[in-house]
């Protein structure tokens, strides 16, 4: 099954620039997601009770991201495929 994405970009407001949600996991991620000075942290689900909509703002589509958010994102996909045996 392939998970959902929903990318949403606040413009540089902050460093955690990109929210990202995976399904209903949601992952906050700056330009350099893949840096060790960059950010890319798991920050709940969409259940959770935080204010969600503090979070996203205008939606933006994968192919338009840096490649360190892309890079990342794939391999926060690839934590929910299952493995072929």
């Amino acid at each position: 099954m392939t998970p959902t994405i929903q990318i949403y970009d606040n413009g540089g407001e902050t460093c955690d620039r990109y929210t990202v949600i995976i399904n209903n996991d949601v992952y906050g991620m700056s330009a350099d997601a893949m840096s060790p000075q960059g950010f890319n942290q798991f920050c709940g689900d969409v259940k959770t009770d935080f204010n969600l909509q503090a979070l996203i703002s205008h939606p933006v589509n994968l192919p338009d991201l840096p490649e360190q958010v892309q890079r990342a994102i794939a391999l926060r996909i690839d934590s929910y495929l299952p493995e072929v045996i």
